[in-house]
């Protein structure tokens, strides 16, 4: 069930945007508000505070979609004047570093991407009540329950501790940042499987042109362009553990040998294109990249970026040939085997 006081694009607008605009509709209460001169610190900074939040969960990715998160507020003076889809939370800095937000949602269930175990806020009553204070880093963290997230973290106050298995996410510490798990977590707990099975997005690998010198030999415009039609997001849910990215393209490479020596009869020259095929195990963190073009073996670890939602490596390619190890940053004159992923449908020609 998704909150009354969230507006989340309909699955066609989304698909058809490539991007998931969320609107977030909060009357901040100011009771007992200082009329001034000068005016009330909540009202003042309270503008500040909200754009740090919106950027807090906005410029993210849902796989190839973008993620974005405004937040339509108003100040009121009771809760009298609040309007019928705005959630209402009480703006108060008597309690430093307090906030709560009255929610409903089962228990023990802070790592699931089901739709059924979204939390789901509610008004204040007679015995409870949101309240908020103005630092943006806990508003943060309570604009997550508000997109149906659970708290990622056990013990209270100063003293808690991430939950096993939970990331390192604002959900767990309102410091963290927004990571694509989170992400993941807050936009499957809205749409349900459904809208991700109609979501296309590929994934693209390359790395190249490079070029690696040797005494009698040379390798020229050694690159790769590899994609996969389909792959799945970082999750913390382990019922819902991403299937494995199968990759196929074309690994290039031009050759020369003993052209220095034009005038020996074994010098020769020409190139090759080799189809490859790999998968990536992306439940895997790190995630251990493996292309096996035959003669070598390139590998590398690779993690998930947290604001492109991208992998990305650890540094350039090792390439493994037998029983021997070399890192690509060696080759002369270079540049090194980097491998960079991108969606092919914003970026979609090969390496140059």
């Amino acid at each position: 069930m998704s909150s009354p006081y969230v507006t989340w694009p309909t699955a066609a607008t989304a698909h058809s945007r490539k991007s998931i605009d969320v609107v977030v509709r909060i009357d901040f209460v100011l009771e007992n508000e200082l009329k001034g001169p000068p005016p009330d610190f909540r009202r003042v900074a309270l503008p500040g505070t909200v754009k740090k939040v919106e950027a807090k969960w906005s410029g993210k990715k849902f796989k190839c979609y973008d993620f974005n998160v405004t937040i339509d507020y108003r100040i009121v003076p009771d809760r009298k004047a609040l309007r019928p889809d705005a959630l209402d939370v009480s703006l108060r800095e008597d309690l430093p570093g307090y906030a709560t937000t009255v929610a409903k949602g089962p228990d023990g269930k802070a790592l699931s991407d089901d739709p059924g175990d979204a939390l789901v806020p509610g008004r204040s009553g007679t015995f409870s009540e949101s309240v908020w204070e103005l630092g943006s880093d806990t508003m943060s963290h309570e604009l997550g329950h508000v997109l149906g997230l659970d708290d990622g973290y056990t013990g209270s106050g100063t003293s808690t501790t991430p939950l096993p298995g939970h990331p390192l996410d604002v959900m767990a510490s309102p410091k963290n940042a927004v990571l694509p798990e989170t992400v993941t977590r807050a936009v499957r707990r809205n749409y349900g499987p459904s809208f991700e099975k109609a979501m296309k997005c590929p994934l693209g690998v390359r790395f190249g042109p490079s070029k690696f010198e040797l005494v009698l030999a040379s390798l020229d415009d050694i690159r790769l362009d590899a994609r996969a039609p389909r792959y799945d997001p970082p999750t913390a849910d382990p019922d819902a553990q991403p299937e494995p990215a199968e990759f196929s393209g074309t690994f290039h490479v031009a050759g020369e040998y003993l052209t220095k020596f034009p005038e020996l009869p074994w010098a020769a020259s020409g190139q090759a294109d080799r189809p490859v095929k790999f998968k990536l195990d992306l439940s895997q963190e790190p995630i251990d990249l493996r292309i096996d073009l035959g003669f070598w073996l390139l590998t590398q670890k690779l993690h998930w970026d947290p604001e492109s939602s991208l992998p990305y490596a650890e540094g350039p390619l090792v390439i493994n040939v037998k029983d021997a190890q070399m890192d690509s940053s060696v080759m002369f004159p270079g540049p090194p085997l980097t491998p960079e992923f991108y969606d092919p449908d914003k970026d979609g020609g090969p390496v140059a």
